[in-house]
């Protein structure tokens, strides 16, 4: 799964017609794509209830007055590009949307196109390439060559394993600083938990916590030694054998 965002410093909804013919070329060149939008017009949706949804032969749509992390979203979701609407701080390759050279502004270390309408604008901006907003092929060539596979916090944390968080990852990746296999904590989880055969989800920081905590009070034991680990707690009362 790659991810990636679509954000205007002025909250302008104006980028959304941008997302949709993006999200529209990518399909053409035969990819799954995804849309997580920030805002909170789902609470709205749902009114007085806890959650609401909508179904038809065709579609499905679930309004939650709820919060969600980013990472439990994108769990939901198994299309091949998914992209952020909306959303600035986050650990993934953004393109920023500007409506007009004249408010042309410093982007952070996470963006690699910027795109709006101009009148008159040069061809790149503190190094970045300026693509016009009706030139959605370019922009979808961008994204195909800077996007790459999700990190394991997309909200910035991280396991630390690498020496820094998942954004400054994310950042060195799109500067070529780092190499996407340069992330320890892909692949197999560090740690994994299961409550009555179901497995818990944790974040990378709660991973690793986890891990550094067994591991301290085990070590000092006769008999500890380096391999995987495997713990198994009952309920206080209960009989039988593992």
């Amino acid at each position: 799964m790659r991810v990636f965002a679509i954000y205007s410093p002025a909250r302008s909804a104006k980028s959304f017609p941008v997302t949709v013919e993006i999200a529209g070329e990518l399909k053409r060149r035969g990819y799954t794509v995804g849309l997580i939008k920030a805002g909170d017009d789902a609470g709205v949706e749902a009114g007085p209830f806890e959650a609401v949804s909508r179904a038809s032969s065709e579609s499905t749509a679930i309004y939650i007055n709820s919060g969600f992390r980013l990472e439990e979203l994108l769990r939901l979701y198994r299309q091949d590009y998914i992209i952020l609407e909306g959303f600035e701080r986050v650990a993934a390759p953004k393109i920023l949307w500007v409506e007009g050279e004249e408010n042309l502004i410093g982007s952070d270390d996470l963006v690699f196109a910027v795109t709006g309408r101009f009148r008159k604008a040069p061809s790149c901006f503190n190094g970045l390439p300026l693509v016009e907003a009706k030139d959605i092929k370019r922009l979808v060539d961008f994204v195909e060559e800077k996007v790459f596979e999700k990190l394991p916090d997309i909200e910035g944390g991280g396991c630390g394993l690498c020496g820094r968080d998942c954004y400054g990852m994310a950042a060195d990746i799109l500067k070529g600083r780092a190499s996407r296999k340069d992330c320890k904590s892909s692949g197999k989880d560090l740690v994994e938990v299961k409550i009555n055969g179901k497995k818990l989800d944790m974040v990378p920081f709660v991973r690793n916590m986890v891990a550094s905590v067994v591991k301290g009070v085990l070590s000092p034991l006769k008999g500890f030694e380096e391999g995987e680990i495997e713990i198994k707690i009952r309920n206080p009362g209960e009989a039988g054998e593992f």
